[in-house]
Protein backbone atom coordinates (compact mmCIF):
# COMPACT_ATOMS: atom_id res chain seq x y z
CA UNK A 1 0.00 0.00 0.00
CA UNK A 2 3.21 2.55 0.43
CA UNK A 3 4.27 4.56 3.12
CA UNK A 4 2.04 7.32 4.71
CA UNK A 5 4.42 10.46 4.12
CA UNK A 6 8.48 10.52 3.02
CA UNK A 7 10.65 12.02 5.74
CA UNK A 8 12.62 14.58 4.63
CA UNK A 9 15.46 15.84 7.05
CA UNK A 10 16.62 19.35 7.56
CA UNK A 11 20.33 20.71 8.93
CA UNK A 12 20.76 21.17 12.54
CA UNK A 13 21.64 24.66 11.75
CA UNK A 14 18.38 25.35 10.83
CA UNK A 15 16.84 23.33 13.52
CA UNK A 16 18.42 25.29 16.05
CA UNK A 17 17.19 28.26 14.39
CA UNK A 18 13.24 26.88 14.48
CA UNK A 19 13.60 26.06 17.64
CA UNK A 20 15.16 28.82 19.23
CA UNK A 21 11.81 30.79 17.44
CA UNK A 22 9.78 28.18 19.23
CA UNK A 23 11.51 28.65 22.55
CA UNK A 24 10.35 32.36 22.41
CA UNK A 25 7.20 32.01 21.47
CA UNK A 26 6.94 28.94 24.24
CA UNK A 27 8.05 31.88 26.48
CA UNK A 28 5.57 34.39 25.44
CA UNK A 29 2.96 31.52 25.58
CA UNK A 30 3.95 30.59 28.94
CA UNK A 31 4.16 34.48 30.53
CA UNK A 32 0.58 34.45 29.14
CA UNK A 33 -0.58 31.49 30.99
CA UNK A 34 0.96 31.95 34.34
CA UNK A 35 -0.72 35.75 34.05
CA UNK A 36 -3.74 33.83 33.52
CA UNK A 37 -2.73 31.51 35.94
CA UNK A 38 -1.72 33.41 39.00
CA UNK A 39 -4.93 35.76 38.16
CA UNK A 40 -7.26 32.52 38.33
CA UNK A 41 -5.45 31.64 41.60
CA UNK A 42 -5.98 35.15 43.32
CA UNK A 43 -9.72 34.90 42.13
CA UNK A 44 -10.36 31.18 43.59
CA UNK A 45 -8.62 31.91 46.91
CA UNK A 46 -10.97 35.42 47.31
CA UNK A 47 -14.00 32.89 46.24
CA UNK A 48 -13.12 30.56 49.11
CA UNK A 49 -12.03 32.92 51.45
CA UNK A 50 -15.61 34.95 50.65
CA UNK A 51 -17.23 30.68 50.97
CA UNK A 52 -15.47 30.51 54.60
CA UNK A 53 -16.63 33.79 55.94
CA UNK A 54 -19.85 33.26 54.61
CA UNK A 55 -20.19 29.28 56.59
CA UNK A 56 -18.48 31.08 59.08
CA UNK A 57 -21.26 33.23 60.11
CA UNK A 58 -23.69 30.53 59.38
CA UNK A 59 -22.30 28.18 61.45
CA UNK A 60 -22.26 30.45 63.98
CA UNK A 61 -25.83 31.16 63.34
CA UNK A 62 -26.27 27.31 63.56
CA UNK A 63 -24.82 27.01 66.92
CA UNK A 64 -26.86 29.79 68.40
CA UNK A 65 -30.32 28.31 67.16
CA UNK A 66 -28.63 25.09 68.75
CA UNK A 67 -28.37 26.50 72.20
CA UNK A 68 -31.72 27.61 71.59
CA UNK A 69 -33.50 24.90 70.88
CA UNK A 70 -32.38 23.26 73.77
CA UNK A 71 -34.20 25.68 76.12
CA UNK A 72 -37.14 25.84 73.76
CA UNK A 73 -37.69 22.19 74.89
CA UNK A 74 -37.02 22.64 78.24
CA UNK A 75 -40.13 23.11 80.54
CA UNK A 76 -38.17 24.57 83.38
CA UNK A 77 -37.12 27.28 81.40
CA UNK A 78 -40.61 27.71 80.06
CA UNK A 79 -41.96 27.99 83.93
CA UNK A 80 -39.03 30.22 85.33
CA UNK A 81 -39.30 32.64 82.12
CA UNK A 82 -43.35 32.86 82.82
CA UNK A 83 -44.24 32.54 85.81
CA UNK A 84 -42.68 34.87 88.35
CA UNK A 85 -42.31 32.04 91.67
CA UNK A 86 -39.45 31.02 89.38
CA UNK A 87 -37.58 34.16 88.33
CA UNK A 88 -34.50 33.03 90.94
CA UNK A 89 -34.17 30.06 89.26
CA UNK A 90 -34.61 31.85 85.53
CA UNK A 91 -32.29 34.60 86.22
CA UNK A 92 -29.05 31.86 87.51
CA UNK A 93 -30.34 29.47 83.94
CA UNK A 94 -31.63 31.28 81.66
CA UNK A 95 -29.51 34.34 82.00
CA UNK A 96 -25.74 33.96 83.98
CA UNK A 97 -25.29 30.75 82.98
CA UNK A 98 -26.16 31.25 79.11
CA UNK A 99 -24.03 34.37 79.30
CA UNK A 100 -20.88 32.79 81.30
CA UNK A 101 -20.86 29.54 79.27
CA UNK A 102 -21.87 30.31 75.49
CA UNK A 103 -21.20 34.33 75.53
CA UNK A 104 -24.90 35.14 74.70
CA UNK A 105 -25.17 38.81 75.60
CA UNK A 106 -29.41 38.25 76.70
CA UNK A 107 -32.32 36.45 77.00
CA UNK A 108 -35.76 37.66 76.32
CA UNK A 109 -39.32 35.79 76.68
CA UNK A 110 -42.15 36.80 75.36
CA UNK A 111 -45.69 35.91 75.68
CA UNK A 112 -48.90 36.95 74.05
CA UNK A 113 -48.50 40.43 71.50
CA UNK A 114 -45.22 40.61 72.77
CA UNK A 115 -44.94 40.87 76.05
CA UNK A 116 -42.42 41.09 78.02
CA UNK A 117 -42.18 37.88 80.64
CA UNK A 118 -38.19 37.56 81.65
CA UNK A 119 -35.30 40.12 80.55
CA UNK A 120 -31.76 39.52 81.41
CA UNK A 121 -28.33 40.87 79.86
CA UNK A 122 -25.37 40.13 80.97
CA UNK A 123 -22.50 42.54 82.64
CA UNK A 124 -20.91 43.52 79.46
CA UNK A 125 -24.56 44.84 78.57
CA UNK A 126 -25.81 46.68 81.13
CA UNK A 127 -27.81 49.16 79.60
CA UNK A 128 -29.88 46.92 77.24
CA UNK A 129 -33.42 46.93 77.96
CA UNK A 130 -36.25 44.73 76.75
CA UNK A 131 -38.17 48.06 74.91
CA UNK A 132 -34.86 48.26 73.26
CA UNK A 133 -35.27 45.55 71.91
CA UNK A 134 -38.84 45.02 70.80
CA UNK A 135 -39.51 46.32 67.76
CA UNK A 136 -40.88 46.04 63.79
CA UNK A 137 -37.98 43.34 63.16
CA UNK A 138 -38.58 41.37 66.31
CA UNK A 139 -42.33 41.19 64.95
CA UNK A 140 -40.94 40.13 61.38
CA UNK A 141 -38.69 37.72 63.33
CA UNK A 142 -41.51 35.82 65.36
CA UNK A 143 -43.77 35.88 62.04
CA UNK A 144 -40.86 34.38 59.79
CA UNK A 145 -41.63 31.63 62.88
CA UNK A 146 -44.57 31.17 62.43
CA UNK A 147 -44.28 30.37 59.00
CA UNK A 148 -41.93 28.26 59.34
CA UNK A 149 -43.24 24.17 59.09
CA UNK A 150 -40.46 22.87 60.76
CA UNK A 151 -40.84 21.10 63.84
CA UNK A 152 -39.21 23.71 66.19
CA UNK A 153 -39.68 26.94 64.08
CA UNK A 154 -36.40 29.06 64.95
CA UNK A 155 -35.50 31.64 62.91
CA UNK A 156 -32.65 34.08 63.08
CA UNK A 157 -31.83 37.72 62.04
CA UNK A 158 -29.44 40.55 62.54
CA UNK A 159 -30.91 43.32 64.86
CA UNK A 160 -29.44 46.89 65.98
CA UNK A 161 -29.24 48.02 68.91
CA UNK A 162 -28.41 51.50 69.82
CA UNK A 163 -24.62 51.51 67.95
CA UNK A 164 -24.05 47.86 67.99
CA UNK A 165 -25.52 44.75 65.85
CA UNK A 166 -26.49 41.62 67.32
CA UNK A 167 -27.35 38.06 66.37
CA UNK A 168 -30.89 37.42 67.43
CA UNK A 169 -32.23 34.02 67.22
CA UNK A 170 -35.67 32.63 68.49
CA UNK A 171 -38.49 30.75 68.71
CA UNK A 172 -41.99 28.84 70.81
CA UNK A 173 -41.46 26.96 73.86
CA UNK A 174 -42.08 23.23 73.05
CA UNK A 175 -43.63 21.25 75.09
CA UNK A 176 -41.34 18.41 76.36
CA UNK A 177 -43.73 15.47 76.84
CA UNK A 178 -45.77 15.60 73.07
CA UNK A 179 -43.30 18.44 71.06
CA UNK A 180 -46.39 20.33 70.91
CA UNK A 181 -45.86 24.12 70.48
CA UNK A 182 -46.66 26.50 73.77
CA UNK A 183 -48.84 29.25 71.58
CA UNK A 184 -48.17 32.83 72.64
CA UNK A 185 -44.47 32.06 73.86
CA UNK A 186 -41.42 33.29 72.20
CA UNK A 187 -37.64 32.75 73.40
CA UNK A 188 -35.10 35.36 72.04
CA UNK A 189 -31.65 34.82 72.56
CA UNK A 190 -28.90 38.27 71.71
CA UNK A 191 -25.14 38.19 70.55
CA UNK A 192 -23.30 40.64 69.83
CA UNK A 193 -21.41 41.54 66.98
CA UNK A 194 -18.28 42.98 67.82
CA UNK A 195 -14.49 43.24 67.25
CA UNK A 196 -14.04 40.06 69.97
CA UNK A 197 -16.27 38.13 68.31
CA UNK A 198 -15.16 38.97 64.94
CA UNK A 199 -11.38 37.91 66.10
CA UNK A 200 -13.30 34.52 67.53
CA UNK A 201 -14.27 34.11 63.87
CA UNK A 202 -10.95 34.45 62.49
CA UNK A 203 -8.92 32.59 64.61
CA UNK A 204 -11.89 29.06 64.99
CA UNK A 205 -12.33 29.47 61.19
CA UNK A 206 -8.72 30.71 60.42
CA UNK A 207 -9.74 33.70 58.15
CA UNK A 208 -8.17 36.78 57.18
CA UNK A 209 -9.05 39.50 59.85
CA UNK A 210 -12.46 40.64 59.99
CA UNK A 211 -14.00 44.16 60.06
CA UNK A 212 -17.16 45.48 61.16
CA UNK A 213 -18.70 48.69 59.47
CA UNK A 214 -21.79 49.92 60.50
CA UNK A 215 -24.44 51.64 58.64
CA UNK A 216 -22.47 50.67 55.48
CA UNK A 217 -23.72 48.69 52.34
CA UNK A 218 -21.52 47.01 49.80
CA UNK A 219 -21.98 45.90 46.95
CA UNK A 220 -21.09 42.32 45.86
CA UNK A 221 -17.83 41.53 45.96
CA UNK A 222 -15.04 39.00 47.14
CA UNK A 223 -13.56 40.43 50.18
CA UNK A 224 -17.43 41.41 51.79
CA UNK A 225 -20.99 40.07 53.41
CA UNK A 226 -23.55 42.38 54.37
CA UNK A 227 -25.42 41.47 57.48
CA UNK A 228 -29.78 42.00 57.06
CA UNK A 229 -32.31 42.38 58.79
CA UNK A 230 -35.60 41.41 57.52
CA UNK A 231 -36.33 45.35 57.22
CA UNK A 232 -32.94 46.49 55.65
CA UNK A 233 -28.80 46.12 55.49
CA UNK A 234 -27.63 46.67 58.84
CA UNK A 235 -23.53 46.57 57.86
CA UNK A 236 -20.71 44.87 56.82
CA UNK A 237 -18.59 42.92 57.23
CA UNK A 238 -15.13 43.22 55.47
CA UNK A 239 -11.69 41.85 54.70
CA UNK A 240 -8.56 42.30 53.46
CA UNK A 241 -8.60 39.43 50.50
CA UNK A 242 -5.14 37.13 50.51
CA UNK A 243 -3.49 36.95 47.30
CA UNK A 244 -1.42 33.93 47.11
CA UNK A 245 0.20 34.95 43.56
CA UNK A 246 2.39 37.42 45.84
CA UNK A 247 3.94 34.07 47.47
CA UNK A 248 4.49 31.72 44.92
CA UNK A 249 5.63 34.43 41.85
CA UNK A 250 9.27 34.83 42.59
CA UNK A 251 9.50 30.28 43.00
CA UNK A 252 7.46 30.13 39.60
CA UNK A 253 9.47 32.57 37.88
CA UNK A 254 12.72 30.73 39.47
CA UNK A 255 11.87 27.27 38.29
CA UNK A 256 10.35 28.39 34.94
CA UNK A 257 13.72 29.96 33.99
CA UNK A 258 15.99 27.15 34.99
CA UNK A 259 13.29 24.78 33.64
CA UNK A 260 13.70 26.74 30.24
CA UNK A 261 17.70 26.94 30.40
CA UNK A 262 17.62 23.47 31.04
CA UNK A 263 15.58 22.80 27.84
CA UNK A 264 17.57 24.51 26.14
CA UNK A 265 20.73 23.13 26.98
CA UNK A 266 19.81 19.57 26.28
CA UNK A 267 17.79 20.56 23.22
CA UNK A 268 21.27 21.64 21.58
CA UNK A 269 22.55 18.34 23.07
CA UNK A 270 20.38 16.14 21.03
CA UNK A 271 20.39 18.02 18.21
CA UNK A 272 24.27 17.78 17.96
CA UNK A 273 24.07 14.61 18.19
CA UNK A 274 21.24 13.72 15.76
CA UNK A 275 23.23 12.49 12.69
CA UNK A 276 21.70 9.11 11.70
CA UNK A 277 18.81 8.99 8.92
CA UNK A 278 15.43 8.14 10.90
CA UNK A 279 13.30 7.28 7.44
CA UNK A 280 14.87 3.45 7.54
CA UNK A 281 13.76 3.21 11.43
CA UNK A 282 10.23 4.99 10.73
CA UNK A 283 9.80 2.58 7.62
CA UNK A 284 10.81 -0.45 9.97
CA UNK A 285 8.42 0.50 12.48
CA UNK A 286 5.40 1.01 10.05
CA UNK A 287 6.14 -2.07 8.29
CA UNK A 288 6.08 -4.52 11.68
CA UNK A 289 2.90 -2.78 12.82
CA UNK A 290 1.28 -3.44 9.23
CA UNK A 291 2.30 -6.58 8.14
CA UNK A 292 2.31 -10.47 9.52
CA UNK A 293 5.50 -11.23 10.28
CA UNK A 294 4.92 -14.84 8.78
CA UNK A 295 3.78 -14.00 5.01
CA UNK A 296 4.73 -10.62 4.70
CA UNK A 297 1.19 -9.42 3.73
CA UNK A 298 -0.98 -6.85 5.46
CA UNK A 299 -2.14 -8.02 9.11
CA UNK A 300 -5.83 -8.04 10.44
CA UNK A 301 -5.84 -4.53 12.31
CA UNK A 302 -4.20 -2.84 9.23
CA UNK A 303 -6.47 -5.13 6.74
CA UNK A 304 -9.83 -3.73 8.30
CA UNK A 305 -8.74 -0.33 8.76
CA UNK A 306 -7.65 0.28 4.83
CA UNK A 307 -10.78 -1.95 4.16
CA UNK A 308 -13.06 0.30 6.42
CA UNK A 309 -11.79 3.29 4.26
CA UNK A 310 -12.07 1.48 0.72
CA UNK A 311 -15.50 0.34 1.63
CA UNK A 312 -16.45 4.15 2.77
CA UNK A 313 -15.46 5.39 -0.77
CA UNK A 314 -16.91 3.02 -2.79
CA UNK A 315 -20.26 3.60 -0.60
CA UNK A 316 -19.63 7.35 -1.26
CA UNK A 317 -19.15 7.53 -4.68
CA UNK A 318 -21.24 4.27 -5.60
CA UNK A 319 -18.46 1.99 -6.96
CA UNK A 320 -18.46 -1.74 -7.30
CA UNK A 321 -16.59 -3.44 -4.46
CA UNK A 322 -16.10 -6.87 -3.25
CA UNK A 323 -14.68 -9.19 -0.90
CA UNK A 324 -12.99 -12.49 -0.97
CA UNK A 325 -12.44 -14.94 2.05
CA UNK A 326 -9.79 -17.38 1.36
CA UNK A 327 -9.34 -20.72 3.56
CA UNK A 328 -6.55 -23.17 2.83
CA UNK A 329 -8.82 -26.70 2.65
CA UNK A 330 -7.59 -29.66 4.84
CA UNK A 331 -4.39 -27.03 6.54
CA UNK A 332 -4.85 -29.02 9.94
CA UNK A 333 -4.08 -31.97 8.08
CA UNK A 334 -1.04 -30.47 6.42
CA UNK A 335 0.45 -29.35 10.01
CA UNK A 336 -0.30 -33.19 11.61
CA UNK A 337 0.83 -34.71 8.55
CA UNK A 338 4.01 -32.57 8.38
CA UNK A 339 4.58 -30.28 11.17
CA UNK A 340 3.95 -27.03 11.63
CA UNK A 341 7.78 -26.07 10.28
CA UNK A 342 6.07 -26.83 6.97
CA UNK A 343 2.64 -25.45 7.35
CA UNK A 344 4.09 -22.09 8.07
CA UNK A 345 5.88 -22.46 4.82
CA UNK A 346 2.95 -23.70 3.02
CA UNK A 347 1.23 -20.29 4.13
CA UNK A 348 3.95 -18.42 2.91
CA UNK A 349 3.72 -20.19 -0.58
CA UNK A 350 -0.11 -19.54 -0.44
CA UNK A 351 0.60 -15.67 0.20
CA UNK A 352 3.04 -15.69 -2.83
CA UNK A 353 0.80 -17.00 -5.06
CA UNK A 354 -2.09 -14.53 -4.06
CA UNK A 355 0.05 -11.89 -4.33
CA UNK A 356 1.18 -12.76 -7.75
CA UNK A 357 -2.44 -12.76 -8.75
CA UNK A 358 -3.63 -9.88 -7.26
CA UNK A 359 -3.41 -6.44 -8.71
CA UNK A 360 -1.45 -3.51 -7.18
CA UNK A 361 -4.28 -1.66 -5.65
CA UNK A 362 -6.09 -4.86 -4.34
CA UNK A 363 -6.01 -5.23 -0.41
CA UNK A 364 -4.64 -8.70 0.76
CA UNK A 365 -4.20 -9.32 4.28
CA UNK A 366 -4.02 -12.55 6.78
CA UNK A 367 -6.89 -12.56 9.07
CA UNK A 368 -5.92 -15.42 11.26
CA UNK A 369 -4.73 -19.02 11.11
CA UNK A 370 -5.03 -20.14 7.10
CA UNK A 371 -7.84 -17.43 6.78
CA UNK A 372 -7.00 -15.02 4.03
CA UNK A 373 -9.02 -12.05 3.32
CA UNK A 374 -8.91 -10.04 -0.09
CA UNK A 375 -10.79 -6.15 -0.41
CA UNK A 376 -11.13 -5.81 -4.76
CA UNK A 377 -12.00 -2.04 -5.04
CA UNK A 378 -13.37 -0.83 -7.80
CA UNK A 379 -14.03 -4.01 -9.60
CA UNK A 380 -17.53 -5.23 -10.18
CA UNK A 381 -18.86 -9.15 -10.30
CA UNK A 382 -17.83 -10.94 -13.06
CA UNK A 383 -14.08 -9.44 -12.56
CA UNK A 384 -14.33 -9.76 -9.14
CA UNK A 385 -15.23 -13.98 -9.65
CA UNK A 386 -12.52 -13.75 -12.16
CA UNK A 387 -9.61 -12.94 -10.04
CA UNK A 388 -11.14 -15.16 -7.50
CA UNK A 389 -11.31 -18.44 -9.88
CA UNK A 390 -7.36 -17.44 -11.11
CA UNK A 391 -6.07 -17.60 -7.75
CA UNK A 392 -7.74 -20.65 -6.93
CA UNK A 393 -6.78 -22.22 -10.17
CA UNK A 394 -2.89 -20.88 -9.75
CA UNK A 395 -2.57 -22.24 -5.96
CA UNK A 396 -4.37 -25.66 -7.51
CA UNK A 397 -1.72 -25.75 -10.15
CA UNK A 398 0.97 -24.80 -8.24
CA UNK A 399 2.11 -27.95 -5.36
CA UNK A 400 4.20 -26.47 -2.63
CA UNK A 401 7.47 -28.50 -2.30
CA UNK A 402 9.97 -28.32 1.00
CA UNK A 403 12.65 -30.91 2.09
CA UNK A 404 11.84 -33.23 -0.71
CA UNK A 405 8.12 -32.98 0.01
CA UNK A 406 5.42 -32.05 -2.35
CA UNK A 407 1.60 -31.22 -1.39
CA UNK A 408 -0.61 -30.09 -3.89
CA UNK A 409 -2.82 -27.30 -2.32
CA UNK A 410 -6.87 -25.94 -3.06
CA UNK A 411 -8.32 -23.11 -1.48
CA UNK A 412 -12.06 -23.04 -0.81
CA UNK A 413 -13.20 -18.66 -1.94
CA UNK A 414 -16.19 -16.94 -0.43
CA UNK A 415 -17.21 -13.37 -2.50
CA UNK A 416 -19.61 -10.79 -1.62
CA UNK A 417 -20.52 -7.72 -3.34
CA UNK A 418 -21.06 -4.34 -1.83
CA UNK A 419 -25.12 -4.11 -2.17
CA UNK A 420 -27.07 -2.24 0.80
CA UNK A 421 -24.07 -3.02 3.67
CA UNK A 422 -23.78 -0.73 6.09
CA UNK A 423 -20.56 -1.80 7.74
CA UNK A 424 -17.20 -3.48 6.29
CA UNK A 425 -17.64 -6.06 9.12
CA UNK A 426 -21.05 -7.37 7.66
CA UNK A 427 -19.83 -7.93 3.85
CA UNK A 428 -16.89 -9.76 5.12
CA UNK A 429 -19.35 -11.60 7.31
CA UNK A 430 -20.99 -12.78 4.50
CA UNK A 431 -18.18 -13.38 2.32
CA UNK A 432 -17.47 -15.80 5.38
CA UNK A 433 -20.67 -17.18 5.05
CA UNK A 434 -20.29 -17.75 0.73
CA UNK A 435 -16.66 -19.12 2.02
CA UNK A 436 -18.22 -22.11 4.51
CA UNK A 437 -20.60 -22.81 1.97
CA UNK A 438 -17.85 -23.84 -0.73
CA UNK A 439 -16.51 -25.89 1.83
CA UNK A 440 -19.55 -27.75 2.47
CA UNK A 441 -19.83 -28.31 -1.53
CA UNK A 442 -16.59 -30.09 -1.96
CA UNK A 443 -13.64 -27.79 -1.27
CA UNK A 444 -12.02 -25.84 -4.17
CA UNK A 445 -14.42 -24.13 -5.09
CA UNK A 446 -15.70 -20.31 -5.59
CA UNK A 447 -19.11 -19.51 -3.93
CA UNK A 448 -20.65 -16.46 -3.93
CA UNK A 449 -22.88 -15.07 -1.48
CA UNK A 450 -26.33 -15.59 -2.04
CA UNK A 451 -26.62 -17.60 -4.84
Amino acid sequence: MGKFFQQQFISIRSAMSIISWLYFSMIVVVLSVLIYFLSSLDQLSAKELHERVSLALVNENRQELAILVEYTYWDEAYNGTFFDDEKVWADENVGSYLFETYGIDFSLALGKDNQVKFFASSETEPEIQASDILGKEINQLVLLSNELESKTQVASTYLRIGDAIYLVVGGPFIEEDNGDIRPDTFLLFGRKIDSEYLEGLTKNYQLQALELLINTVSKPSQSSLNLNSPLETLASVRWTPKVPSKDVLPSIVMVLSLFLLGTIIVSRYILTLEQANREAYENKIFFEATRDPLTQIHNRKYFMEMARKEFSVSKRYHRPFCVLMIDIDHFKNINDSYGHSFGDSALMHMADICSNVLREHDLFGRLGGEEFAVVLPNTSYEKSLQVAERVRQELMESPFAKDAKTIKMTVSIGMAELSKHEAIELLIEHADKAMYLAKSRGRNRVECYGE
